[in-house]
């Protein structure tokens, strides 16, 4: 039997995070880089902390363009042995993702014969200082690529604003990753790699979707519209920023404030949620009674809106309001993923195509990590392998 993919020590690796990028105190504006520390923590579980085969790597530029290209064309400009990067160079530059290289000694006379492993054996016992002319990197892939976006309102409106920004995030973060992938595949130093596991990721969402190069082998990466597409703007939000600001006052201010701060949230944690949790009830029940009247399916969701209230919400009031949005626009309700039966498998058709939205925790989306986990572990079992001279599989 598998391991649990949470313990004590992961459960809390992952929450730290997580509630550092929901605070609304130091991540005031909700924006995406402080969900870099959530992702990279993930990453490393997903791959067991093997660091000794895989390189955890934050905002890895797949394509750099040339400072002054006289085109972007990707025939041109992607492959150009003339490419000069400066500091006005822009490109394809993923939010995370994890790297395998094949690192192999070089042919300097005192690494003449040695393997990998023999050097690193004996490295500490001969060596004072890593040198870069003792190894050198032959080969590389990058097994998986996340794309993140900034996570969705802590205070929304409604429960169809957040099903609405929770969708828009997600569709934004899911597009730009496949052309991230189809990037990837467009690079001739990563010719040699088939697939990629992709994540689209806001806050505590996400999706997965496992792109092969056989899907987009008929199309050439376009720089120019993955830049007129990705990087023109910033994510537009009706919503982006809280009712907090930013503000900057002197050392015994802050920490004055931080006192009072946490004072309220003691105080808060000793008033009564019983008033508050049986209106939330009275309402639910009276969604279901509600919900099934005869009528449009516009009036329903409205009534629906209507009766949820605030939030949080759970998934199965997500999926309700999932389904009569796809009703109420006449097309096939396509639900949060929050149901799921069987385990997946590499020839799984669901893996091709971007899954539903996954809230960290759940089943469904403990399945896709143990997916993906035991990808992973494969690729390690066959990089060890190839450093003990018994070729990759």
């Amino acid at each position: 039997m598998a391991p649990p993919l949470w313990n004590a020590f992961w459960g809390t690796a992952v929450l730290l995070p997580l509630s550092f990028l929901v605070s609304t105190i130091f991540n005031t504006r909700r924006t995406e880089d402080s969900s870099y520390a959530l992702w990279s923590t993930l990453l490393l579980r997903l791959c067991r902390l093997r660091l000794d085969i895989f390189i955890l790597c934050p905002q890895y530029g797949l394509y750099v363009t040339p400072s002054t290209p006289p085109n972007l064309d990707p025939d041109t400009s992607i492959s150009s042995s003339r490419t000069v990067f400066d500091n006005q160079a822009r490109g394809v530059f993923v939010d995370n993702c994890l790297i395998l290289p094949e690192v192999e000694t070089t042919q300097h006379p005192n690494m003449m014969g040695k393997s990998l492993l023999e050097y690193l054996a004996s490295f500490f016992e001969t060596q004072s200082f890593f040198s870069e002319t003792d190894v050198c990197t032959v080969n590389a892939t990058v097994p998986i690529i996340v794309e993140q976006k900034r996570p969705p309102s802590r205070h929304p409106r409604d429960i169809l604003a957040y099903y609405t920004q929770v969708q828009d995030l997600l569709k934004k973060a899911s597009k730009q990753a496949s052309d991230q992938g189809h990037c990837l595949f467009s690079m001739p130093r990563f010719g040699h790699q088939e697939q990629v596991m992709l994540i689209a990721a806001s806050g505590v969402w996400w999706r997965f979707c496992l792109k092969r190069r056989a899907d987009v082998a008929d199309r050439i990466f376009n720089f120019t519209r993955f830049r007129e597409t990705h990087l023109s703007r910033a994510d537009e939000d009706d919503d982006a920023v809280d009712d907090e600001s930013d503000l900057l006052t002197t050392p015994a201010e802050a920490e004055e404030s931080a006192t009072k701060r946490e004072e309220a949230r003691r105080q808060e944690r000793q008033k009564s949620g019983s008033d508050a949790r049986e209106e939330r009830m009275r309402r639910r029940d009276q969604l279901r009674e509600e919900i099934w009247k005869r009528g449009d399916a516009k009036d329903r969701l409205k009534k629906f809106v209507g009766l949820i209230g605030k939030g949080p919400y759970t998934l199965e009031e997500l999926d309700e309001c999932s389904r009569l949005v796809e009703e109420s626009q006449g097309n096939v309700p396509v639900p949060f993923s929050n149901q799921f039966d069987g385990e997946l498998q590499i020839g799984d058709p669901r893996l091709i195509e971007w899954s539903g939205p996954m809230r960290l925790g759940t089943p469904v989306s403990d399945k896709y990590m143990a997916f993906i986990k035991n990808i992973l572990a494969d690729l390690a079992k066959n990089e060890e392998r190839r450093r003990n001279g018994g070729g990759a599989q």
